[in-house]
């Protein structure tokens, strides 16, 4: 009986150790710019609100700018992808994702421009140039 309760106990053990640094690795961001420098951004919790400072810009190609770590938090909390839709925002308004106006349509924006970027890398190789 013994060797049960101890099996059952060091299952246990390891599942929360699991979970524990499961929950831990979610909490960052990891981006990678186009040199192949790697950043690490801590996520933003879901209950703090975003806002780009005052005068800012979205940033998320110039690690070295002030709204840099901001725009990424933004971008990862609402944007998804899927191959039918391309990008888009899982939020439906600034007020769903706890952020500034400013900062929602600047994520909504970025994606809108890619997705134009990559519908015309299709057309390109459908032979159609737009």
């Amino acid at each position: 009986m013994k060797r049960v309760e101890s099996f059952v106990v060091s299952y246990v053990l390891i599942l929360l150790s699991v979970i524990f640094v499961g929950g831990c690795a979610s909490r960052n961001i990891e981006v990678v710019n186009v040199d192949g420098e790697k950043t690490v951004i801590p996520k933003a919790e879901k209950n703090a609100y975003l806002e780009l400072s005052e005068g800012g810009a979205f940033a998320i190609t110039d690690s070295n700018h002030k709204d840099y770590e901001v725009s990424w938090q933004a971008k990862e909390r609402i944007m998804r992808w899927s191959e039918k839709k391309g990008y888009y925002l899982s939020k439906k308004s600034a007020a769903d994702a706890n952020m500034s106006e400013e900062l929602y349509q600047a994520v909504k924006k970025w994606a809108e421009k890619n997705n134009k970027y990559i519908e015309n890398i299709k057309s390109q190789k459908a032979g159609v140039v737009k």
